[in-house]
């Protein structure tokens, strides 16, 4: 009995199918090398916020951006002075954005001090008072993060949305995926090291209570960093009182 090899035909199926596995085998490997390109890159996003906050933090001044070049973070400018960690894992720059006010110059010419501003006009999603905020293109190696140069509002999206608001690198509408990272003013005040006056409550006194009857007052605060935190106490007024400071709809 003569020992049978293998048909062409079979050949070519277990070539086929050999194929097929390494395709596979290629497809997970690169997806696991892109996950971790992601976490890399978030880490490279918070080590840029960190830098900004250090910096601001020796100088009470934040550093100015490159607008000429999009708020790319390019060597020879502020920003890259500040901002070491400019690259993502995707090997793509990063943006920087901070609010006008914070880059601003005093009477005197000079970048102006962190503690003198007191708002911001720039917004993320509908908070107020951003300070700045750091984007990195992500997987897709495009910024599609919508930023209003003119109303300052920062918009970003959710990983089911198909967009590109940032025109500026590659021109193409895919799934957003950017990593974004913003910090608003307080946050910043705090890390630069801000202290103001003490904080004190206005008022020396609050007005009498009436019995079986609604009670409301406001207590106003000068001086301090907002925001403020608010706590009750007394134990008998604590089940009274809202901690925000606002009366509970009952009477007493």
């Amino acid at each position: 009995m003569k020992n049978k090899g293998f048909t062409l035909i079979e050949l070519s199926i277990v070539l086929i199918i050999i194929g097929a596995l390494s395709y596979t085998a290629f497809k997970s490997m690169q997806g696991g090398m892109t996950s971790t390109k992601i976490r890399s890159s978030k880490d490279r996003v918070y080590a840029a916020v960190r830098e900004v906050l250090e910096y601001s933090a020796k100088s009470q001044v934040i550093p100015d951006a490159d607008t000429t070049n999009h708020y790319v973070i390019t060597n020879g400018t502020d920003a890259a002075n500040a901002i070491k960690t400019r690259i993502d894992s995707f090997s793509k720059p990063m943006l920087y954005i901070p609010a006008p006010e914070l880059t601003a110059l005093d009477s005197n010419g000079r970048p102006v001090n962190i503690c003198d501003v007191n708002s911001t006009s720039m917004t993320a999603n509908g908070s107020y008072n951003v300070a700045f905020a750091i984007i990195s293109g992500s997987a897709n190696a495009n910024i599609q993060t919508s930023y209003n140069s003119t109303t300052k509002a920062l918009t970003t999206y959710t990983t089911s949305e198909t967009t590109d608001h940032y025109t500026n690198d590659v021109n193409r509408t895919e799934s957003y995926d950017d990593i974004v990272q913003f910090v608003n003013l307080d946050s910043l005040k705090v890390a630069s090291g801000c202290r103001g006056e003490a904080m004190e409550i206005i008022q020396t006194q609050m007005p009498d209570i009436l019995h079986q009857n609604l009670y409301n007052y406001t207590i106003s605060v000068k001086g301090g960093i907002a925001p403020f935190h608010w706590c009750v106490e007394s134990d008998y007024m604590h089940n009274m009182i809202n901690i925000d400071g606002t009366a509970d709809p009952m009477q007493y």
